[in-house]
Protein backbone atom coordinates (compact mmCIF):
# COMPACT_ATOMS: atom_id res chain seq x y z
CA UNK A 1 0.00 0.00 0.00
CA UNK A 2 1.51 3.22 -1.09
CA UNK A 3 -1.05 5.79 -2.50
CA UNK A 4 -3.46 7.23 -0.09
CA UNK A 5 -6.22 6.50 -3.64
CA UNK A 6 -5.79 3.01 -2.83
CA UNK A 7 -5.76 3.25 0.97
CA UNK A 8 -9.61 4.49 0.38
CA UNK A 9 -10.88 1.63 -2.18
CA UNK A 10 -9.61 -0.42 0.72
CA UNK A 11 -11.26 1.19 3.87
CA UNK A 12 -14.56 1.64 1.08
CA UNK A 13 -14.60 -2.25 0.79
CA UNK A 14 -13.90 -3.34 4.75
CA UNK A 15 -16.54 -0.71 5.25
CA UNK A 16 -18.62 -2.81 3.34
CA UNK A 17 -17.64 -6.52 3.90
CA UNK A 18 -17.45 -7.04 0.39
CA UNK A 19 -14.49 -9.80 0.65
CA UNK A 20 -11.73 -10.17 3.41
CA UNK A 21 -9.69 -7.83 2.34
CA UNK A 22 -6.26 -6.44 4.07
CA UNK A 23 -3.37 -4.58 3.11
CA UNK A 24 0.19 -3.79 4.11
CA UNK A 25 2.44 -0.89 4.34
CA UNK A 26 6.22 -1.03 4.30
CA UNK A 27 8.51 1.30 7.01
CA UNK A 28 9.76 3.32 4.19
CA UNK A 29 6.29 4.16 2.34
CA UNK A 30 4.96 4.93 6.21
CA UNK A 31 8.32 7.21 7.17
CA UNK A 32 9.70 8.45 3.20
CA UNK A 33 8.16 10.53 0.50
CA UNK A 34 9.27 11.48 -3.09
CA UNK A 35 11.11 14.31 -1.70
CA UNK A 36 13.47 11.74 0.08
CA UNK A 37 16.79 11.55 -0.84
CA UNK A 38 19.51 8.90 0.13
CA UNK A 39 23.07 9.93 1.25
CA UNK A 40 24.41 9.98 -2.20
CA UNK A 41 21.68 12.78 -3.30
CA UNK A 42 19.74 10.34 -5.02
CA UNK A 43 15.98 9.13 -4.85
CA UNK A 44 16.12 5.48 -3.83
CA UNK A 45 14.32 3.57 -6.27
CA UNK A 46 11.83 1.05 -4.89
CA UNK A 47 8.65 -0.52 -5.95
CA UNK A 48 6.06 0.53 -5.09
CA UNK A 49 8.09 4.02 -5.66
CA UNK A 50 8.21 6.42 -2.72
CA UNK A 51 5.22 8.55 -3.11
CA UNK A 52 3.32 12.10 -2.51
CA UNK A 53 4.06 13.76 1.28
CA UNK A 54 -0.27 13.33 1.28
CA UNK A 55 0.11 9.33 0.88
CA UNK A 56 2.61 9.18 3.62
CA UNK A 57 0.42 10.93 5.75
CA UNK A 58 -2.69 8.47 4.88
CA UNK A 59 -0.77 5.95 5.13
CA UNK A 60 0.05 6.75 8.58
CA UNK A 61 -3.68 7.45 9.17
CA UNK A 62 -4.50 4.40 7.54
CA UNK A 63 -2.26 2.73 10.15
CA UNK A 64 -3.36 4.27 13.32
CA UNK A 65 -7.34 3.65 11.95
CA UNK A 66 -7.05 0.43 11.43
CA UNK A 67 -7.46 0.54 7.97
CA UNK A 68 -3.92 -1.02 7.58
CA UNK A 69 -3.43 -4.03 9.15
CA UNK A 70 0.21 -5.09 8.83
CA UNK A 71 3.85 -3.41 8.45
CA UNK A 72 6.22 -5.22 6.24
CA UNK A 73 9.81 -4.83 5.51
CA UNK A 74 9.75 -5.53 2.06
CA UNK A 75 13.20 -7.12 2.64
CA UNK A 76 14.77 -6.98 -0.73
CA UNK A 77 18.45 -8.15 -0.11
CA UNK A 78 19.83 -6.90 -3.31
CA UNK A 79 23.20 -6.20 -3.74
CA UNK A 80 24.86 -3.77 -5.43
CA UNK A 81 25.57 -5.12 -8.86
CA UNK A 82 21.85 -6.57 -8.66
CA UNK A 83 20.77 -2.55 -7.99
CA UNK A 84 22.71 -1.47 -11.04
CA UNK A 85 21.52 -4.08 -13.29
CA UNK A 86 17.74 -2.26 -12.36
CA UNK A 87 16.88 -4.36 -8.78
CA UNK A 88 14.55 -2.33 -7.30
CA UNK A 89 14.00 -1.91 -2.91
CA UNK A 90 15.37 -1.76 0.83
CA UNK A 91 16.68 -4.09 3.24
CA UNK A 92 14.15 -3.57 5.89
CA UNK A 93 14.66 -6.54 8.16
CA UNK A 94 17.72 -5.36 10.29
CA UNK A 95 16.08 -2.04 11.27
CA UNK A 96 11.99 -1.89 10.73
CA UNK A 97 11.58 -2.30 14.24
CA UNK A 98 13.43 0.43 15.57
CA UNK A 99 12.63 2.83 12.67
CA UNK A 100 8.93 2.24 13.99
CA UNK A 101 9.61 2.41 17.53
CA UNK A 102 11.45 5.94 17.01
CA UNK A 103 9.08 7.46 14.43
CA UNK A 104 5.68 6.06 14.89
CA UNK A 105 5.72 5.07 18.81
CA UNK A 106 8.13 7.04 20.57
CA UNK A 107 6.33 10.50 19.14
CA UNK A 108 2.77 8.31 20.08
CA UNK A 109 1.14 7.62 16.53
CA UNK A 110 1.08 4.05 17.75
CA UNK A 111 1.15 2.22 20.85
CA UNK A 112 3.08 -1.00 21.19
CA UNK A 113 0.20 -3.08 21.28
CA UNK A 114 -0.50 -2.05 17.58
CA UNK A 115 2.82 -2.34 16.83
CA UNK A 116 2.58 -5.97 17.64
CA UNK A 117 -0.27 -6.53 16.49
CA UNK A 118 0.63 -5.53 13.36
CA UNK A 119 4.02 -6.96 12.74
CA UNK A 120 3.52 -10.12 14.60
CA UNK A 121 -0.11 -10.92 15.31
CA UNK A 122 -1.71 -9.94 12.35
CA UNK A 123 0.94 -11.33 9.74
CA UNK A 124 -0.02 -14.62 11.82
CA UNK A 125 -3.48 -14.54 11.96
CA UNK A 126 -3.83 -13.46 8.11
CA UNK A 127 -1.38 -16.33 6.71
CA UNK A 128 -2.99 -19.18 9.02
CA UNK A 129 0.58 -19.30 10.80
CA UNK A 130 0.67 -20.98 14.35
CA UNK A 131 2.49 -17.81 16.14
CA UNK A 132 2.27 -14.67 16.77
CA UNK A 133 1.18 -14.99 20.23
CA UNK A 134 2.56 -15.15 23.41
CA UNK A 135 -0.69 -17.74 24.58
CA UNK A 136 0.46 -21.23 26.19
CA UNK A 137 0.49 -23.79 23.54
CA UNK A 138 1.81 -21.37 20.86
CA UNK A 139 5.24 -21.54 19.72
CA UNK A 140 8.09 -19.65 21.69
CA UNK A 141 8.61 -16.88 18.79
CA UNK A 142 9.76 -14.13 21.09
CA UNK A 143 11.44 -10.46 20.61
CA UNK A 144 13.13 -8.78 23.48
CA UNK A 145 13.42 -5.30 22.55
CA UNK A 146 15.26 -2.58 24.79
CA UNK A 147 12.66 0.39 23.93
CA UNK A 148 15.26 3.06 25.03
CA UNK A 149 18.70 1.69 23.72
CA UNK A 150 19.92 4.18 21.41
CA UNK A 151 21.61 3.31 18.07
CA UNK A 152 22.36 4.31 14.44
CA UNK A 153 21.95 2.27 11.10
CA UNK A 154 25.20 1.55 10.00
CA UNK A 155 24.78 -1.10 6.84
CA UNK A 156 27.94 -2.06 7.01
CA UNK A 157 26.95 -3.89 10.39
CA UNK A 158 24.10 -5.82 8.55
CA UNK A 159 24.03 -9.25 8.35
CA UNK A 160 21.96 -9.12 4.77
CA UNK A 161 24.03 -9.37 1.51
CA UNK A 162 22.58 -5.41 0.95
CA UNK A 163 23.88 -1.96 1.82
CA UNK A 164 20.83 -0.55 0.07
CA UNK A 165 19.10 0.95 3.43
CA UNK A 166 17.24 4.57 2.86
CA UNK A 167 17.74 4.68 6.83
CA UNK A 168 21.57 4.73 6.94
CA UNK A 169 22.77 7.17 9.37
CA UNK A 170 19.28 7.23 11.22
CA UNK A 171 19.66 7.72 14.70
CA UNK A 172 17.07 5.40 16.52
CA UNK A 173 16.06 4.99 19.79
CA UNK A 174 14.59 1.08 20.18
CA UNK A 175 16.61 -2.31 19.45
CA UNK A 176 15.72 -6.04 19.21
CA UNK A 177 18.16 -7.62 21.77
CA UNK A 178 17.22 -11.01 21.86
CA UNK A 179 14.87 -13.16 19.70
CA UNK A 180 14.06 -16.96 20.31
CA UNK A 181 12.27 -19.15 17.78
CA UNK A 182 10.72 -21.80 19.09
CA UNK A 183 12.36 -20.90 22.57
CA UNK A 184 15.78 -21.42 21.09
CA UNK A 185 18.00 -18.30 21.16
CA UNK A 186 18.80 -17.09 17.51
CA UNK A 187 20.08 -13.61 18.04
CA UNK A 188 21.65 -12.39 21.26
CA UNK A 189 23.13 -8.81 21.85
CA UNK A 190 22.82 -7.59 18.08
CA UNK A 191 24.28 -10.91 16.66
CA UNK A 192 23.06 -13.82 15.10
CA UNK A 193 23.40 -17.01 17.15
CA UNK A 194 24.81 -20.24 15.17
Amino acid sequence: MSLKSSLEEIQQAKARNLARITCEATPHHLLLDENFKNGSGNVPKTNPPLRTVEDKEALQRGLSNGIIDVIATDHAPHTHDDLKKGASGFVGLENALGVILTKLVHPGILSLKEVVQKMSTNPARIFKVNGGSLAVGMPADITIIDMDKEWTVEVEEFESKARNCPFQGWKLTGQVVTTLVAGKVVFDNCQMVC
